[in-house]
């Protein structure tokens, strides 16, 4: 199981409930603004993947996409989720992993 916290207006948030999955990337070090331009943007109005030029592949178990060069990619299924204040914190049982060994130092 893994968990993520998500804005209550985020975009992410009614996504993540109407597909009822979602994937976490654990960028590799070379990815830093890639990651802070995707945390400081919604995906509301853009393809963020496009816009910064991210590759991304189709996730294998979920209608999703996992980053190529993440150090760590993992599709969940959303479990539960419980509201705190301002945000939602979204449960989700990990049902593929990917780790790529380059970035990753395993």
């Amino acid at each position: 199981m893994l968990a993520i916290a998500v804005g209550l207006k985020a975009h992410s948030c009614e996504t993540i409930r109407r597909s009822g999955c979602f994937t976490i990337a654990f960028p590799n070090e070379a990815q830093t603004n890639e990651a802070c331009f995707f945390g400081a943007h919604s995906g509301k109005d853009m393809d963020k993947l496009k816009e910064f030029g991210t590759a991304a592949s189709p996730a294998t178990e979920i209608d999703s996409v996992i980053l190529d060069d993440a150090s760590a990619n993992f599709e969940c299924v959303l479990e539960g989720e419980l509201i705190t204040g301002d945000h939602v914190i979204f449960a989700g049982r990990v049902i593929a992993s990917h780790v790529h060994t380059e970035f990753s130092g395993f």
